[in-house]
């Protein structure tokens, strides 16, 4: 679609395919086909499968990020953004983070990709639990391992 930047296409591509088949079926090829971009266009943005795997991680995450709760206002606060992110917890994304961290175990640059994805889910799911405990004066003994836990 006219507007949109070719390297943006090739990262939505990715994850189309990773939704649809899995990991197993994620190649270059098919990426830039689903894209309607050439090949060499794909490999311009990314050398290699794991770049447009951690590409599509990094992607994610700021959408997630961007997508956070408002921090005031109506509808701000915890319950707001975990009554977000129940509906993030599918069947599919569960599948697609599972074929992420199995990749980080052959390729280290997707592994560092995923690394910094479960840093930052225990990091913001620290900050939405003390909020959630300050407001119900709830006091957990370990903060910091049960939103590792929980992420």
């Amino acid at each position: 679609p006219a507007g949109r930047d070719k390297r943006t296409l090739i990262v939505e591509a990715a994850l189309d395919v990773l939704l649809t088949d899995g990991i197993g079926k994620l190649s270059m090829r098919r990426v830039a086909r689903e894209a309607g971009v050439a090949l060499g266009l794909a490999h311009y943005y990314f050398a290699s499968k794991g770049e447009l795997i951690a590409a599509l991680v990094g992607a994610s995450a700021h959408r997630l990020h961007a997508e956070g709760p408002p921090e005031t206002g109506d509808g701000a606060g915890p319950g707001a953004w975990l009554g977000r992110a129940e509906g993030l917890v599918t069947a599919d994304r569960v599948r697609l983070s599972a074929d992420i961290d199995s990749a980080a175990l052959r390729d280290p640059v997707v592994a560092e990709a995923a690394a910094q994805r479960h840093r930052d889910a225990e990091s913001e799911m620290g900050r939405q639990l003390a909020a959630v405990t300050t407001t119900a004066a709830v006091e957990p003994g370990d903060l910091p391992s049960l939103s590792a836990v929980l992420a």
